[in-house]
């Protein structure tokens, strides 16, 4: 359903640092891995995971992304909850159906404060999985950011509650920044007509976006293994996020004055 297999790497991901941090929020420290660039910080990006957390798979996306010199922060957004295992979905979406989403997105934004106050300088996108799609978007009508990147995020349509009372789709109307999205067209938790309406609400933020959907690719498609059937598709939408990251992050304008969330 999500990634329950970790990364095969690449030459020279061993020499990319894992740091764990604890970083202090509103409801109590949060744990996050941050790797760091050889170089100077082309940018930085925020993961949000899918629903199994701070997997292997995305603690060496991580590494990926320092590899191509962003600054990479990947916060266990579940650590408050009950640990599940790798490929556990039963066990995984019971512990969605318990996630406060409310304190979700303040420890995201705590995150967004934590690596503005160590790289003022620099642009910063969040990258969001699944239902880390569905909370980056709704992190982007609310926080102040360069761009936002989904993989396959959930935004099917829901009542509000009162541990989720955010609403995605009702939230890109609102997006703050330049979005790019990726859909595959045999998604069996996000239909066409949500990918259609995802395309309606970006369209009214007036923020430039490009909604890619790829034939033939289920949920969670991405992956950096050549033996997988989904390789090809995945090449493709990575080597798109790179150039979508490089076009919209690096220096700030005016990185001392401080930016206002809507």
């Amino acid at each position: 359903m999500c990634h329950d297999k970790s990364d095969p790497g690449f030459p020279g991901h061993a020499s990319i640092t894992e740091t764990f941090l604890s970083i202090d929020t509103l409801d109590g420290p949060l744990q996050a891995s941050l790797f760091m660039p050889q170089g100077a910080p082309r940018g930085c990006v925020l993961v949000a995971s899918d629903m199994f957390g701070r997997s292997p798979f995305y603690r060496m996306l991580g590494k990926r992304l320092a590899a191509e010199g962003y600054v990479a922060l990947v916060p266990e957004l579940f650590s408050r909850l009950w640990p599940v295992a790798d490929g556990d979905d039963k066990a995984g979406i019971a512990r969605i159906m318990a996630f406060d989403r409310r304190v979700a997105m303040r420890d995201l934004q705590a995150m967004i404060a934590h690596i503005r106050l160590q790289h003022p300088e620099r642009g910063l996108a969040v990258m969001g999985f699944c239902i880390g799609g569905a909370l980056a978007v709704s992190l982007a009508s609310r926080a102040a950011f360069e761009a936002t990147v989904l993989f396959y995020a959930t935004l099917s349509p829901r009542p509000a509650t009162e541990l989720s009372p955010f609403v995605p789709l009702d939230d890109l109307a609102g997006c703050g920044t330049p979005l790019l999205a990726f859909w595959g067209d045999s998604d069996e938790f996000v239909p066409a007509e949500v990918i259609d309406a995802a395309r309606d609400g970006i369209a009214r933020s007036g923020q430039p976006h490009d909604i890619v959907v790829l034939p033939g690719q289920g949920h969670a498609f991405l992956t950096f293994d050549p033996a997988e059937p989904e390789y090809a598709a995945s090449q493709q939408s990575w080597r798109q996020t790179l150039g979508f990251l490089d076009t919209h992050l690096g220096a700030r304008e005016n990185p001392l004055q401080p930016r206002v969330a809507r």
